[in-house]
């Protein structure tokens, strides 16, 4: 199994027992999106505790987003957009938690 294959199989591990308990039913593509939404849920709670204030408003987002989608009724389409938008919300926090405090900030 490739790096990649493998690390889309970590998610749906995880957290299929929510998913069974709280959406039972799903399909194989709406479990990888749902349990990977839950997965970027988790990664952002764990982020907050050491991120700077700017990542930290966007790692809240990611949170609460997951949290509200996460077990929503939602079509699957938009779950696959909602997970990939979050991907790229992540990355944009890390991304400011790596720069560093901006000079000339808030006071």
């Amino acid at each position: 199994m490739s790096d990649q294959a493998n690390r889309a199989t970590i998610p749906v591990a995880c957290y299929s027992a929510a998913l069974d308990a709280m959406r039972p039913g799903c399909g194989d593509d709406e479990r990888r999106h749902r349990c990977g939404i839950l997965y970027q849920r988790d990664r952002a709670t764990a982020a907050l505790r050491v991120a700077g204030w700017e990542a930290s408003l966007i790692l809240r987002s990611v949170e609460s987003l997951a949290t509200v989608h996460a077990f929503a009724s939602c079509p699957l389409d938009e779950l696959e957009e909602l997970n990939c938008q979050m991907v790229r919300l992540m990355s944009a926090a890390m991304a400011l938690d790596q720069r560093g405090p901006r000079a000339g900030g808030i006071a």
